[in-house]
């Protein structure tokens, strides 16, 4: 669960934020999409704050595997890679792709793999229903799954058109819309998909969703940089995303510190077994 969550959930509840960064990018709307990334990270951890004040049985991050933390730092190191470029003006590029934006996605990737590498044994499968076989099963989960992501991707290329209209006519800027606006409605998909894993008891699933759905969107810009053609995306992105840089990374930071809490009780529990 922890690594479906983290990968899998994550990704699939991210494709709102790349089908609409993308279109962002096509259309010269940067700041709407790099603001929609780091406003989607603040929003999955606001969150994570509101299902621990309304999860009734204990501290909700003291219920989750303490492999969590690290994918809360992976998310942290990738969000400030992006702000470093976005301070220094970008680290170079091949081609019209910044440099910054492929070790986002190497990072991730190696990452990922480390904390693969470290995930506790997935528990026994519950028992199947009668008649059902684990085929029938999975068949179906894949059907409903790859129905879910059509939607998305049929209905998302919409919001960046809304977005970039209404910070046009309002005044308010691509900036302070993409980021707040957009990055609260891209994150939709994350709040479902939470919301539905903590009822039936997928603690993993359900934390491991937001803290992936934040180191996936960093891969984002690597989408962005290839779609957008006159050069790296974070050399060409307003300054005032720092900001939101700042916050994105403390309110990470503070996830994972409920988490390092957690880990140490885990461990203070079981040399009092001892």
């Amino acid at each position: 669960r922890l690594w479906i969550g983290s990968l899998l959930l994550a990704a699939s509840t991210s494709l709102p934020e790349l089908v609409t960064d993308v279109n962002a990018a096509l259309l010269d709307a940067l700041d709407i999409g790099v603001g929609d990334l780091f406003g989607s990270t603040l929003t999955n951890m606001l969150l994570l704050a509101v299902l621990d004040l309304s999860y009734r049985r204990r501290r909700l991050l003291q219920e989750v595997s303490p492999q969590l933390a690290s994918i809360g730092l992976l998310a942290v190191v990738l969000t400030a890679v992006a702000g470093s470029a976005i301070a220094s003006g970008g680290w170079g590029s091949v081609g019209h792709v910044g440099v910054e934006t492929i070790a986002i996605l190497v990072l991730y990737l190696v990452g990922m793999h480390a904390i693969y590498q470290d995930s506790p044994p997935t528990a026994p499968p519950q028992q199947l229903e009668l008649g059902d076989t684990a085929r029938t099963v999975l068949r179906r989960g894949a059907i409903g799954f790859a129905l879910a992501l059509a939607g998305l991707l049929i209905l998302t290329p919409l919001l960046v058109v809304s977005a970039h209209v209404l910070a046009r006519e309002s005044g308010l800027g691509d900036t302070f819309v993409g980021t707040l606006l957009v990055g609260a409605t891209t994150s939709f998909p994350e709040l479902a998909a939470t919301v539905a894993a903590l009822r039936i008891g997928a603690l993993d699933l359900a934390v491991g969703n937001l803290l992936g759905s934040n180191a996936f969107n960093m891969c984002v810009l690597l989408a962005m940089d290839l779609a957008y053609t006159h050069g790296p995306v974070l050399r060409h992105v307003s300054p005032t995303h720092l900001i939101t840089v700042q916050f994105a990374v403390l309110s990470i930071g503070l996830g994972m510190i409920g988490g390092g809490a957690m880990a140490a009780s885990s461990w203070t529990e079981m040399q009092s077994s001892r």
